[in-house]
């Protein structure tokens, strides 16, 4: 995942750029990250956003967790065309 800032928001809000490689939902797509309360870690991290299937539907997706200053851990769900999905991301800047 790469975020760019969103300008003027205090370090809050960012565009994420995310990529998945999974044989089951191989996408690229733009989302929305917010942080909150404040952009000091430890804070809540919240993301959202959709995707064009490659099954011919629109996705959506939302993940919820804490960032650190290195790392994120968080819930990851969604749906795909009638298919959910759940599951965890652990992103460590190296």
């Amino acid at each position: 995942m790469d975020l760019e800032v969103v300008p003027q928001t205090n370090l809050q809000t960012f565009t994420a750029t995310i990529r998945s490689e999974h044989s089951w939902l191989p996408i690229t797509t733009i989302a929305s990250t917010a942080i909150i309360p404040g952009n000091i870690p430890p804070a809540q991290i919240s993301t959202q956003g959709d995707d064009p299937s490659p099954r011919g539907c629109r996705g959506t997706f939302g993940s919820f967790g804490t960032a650190e200053a290195t790392r994120v851990d968080a819930d990851f769900s969604g749906v795909d065309c009638d298919v959910t999905f759940t599951g965890r991301v652990t992103l460590t800047k190296q």
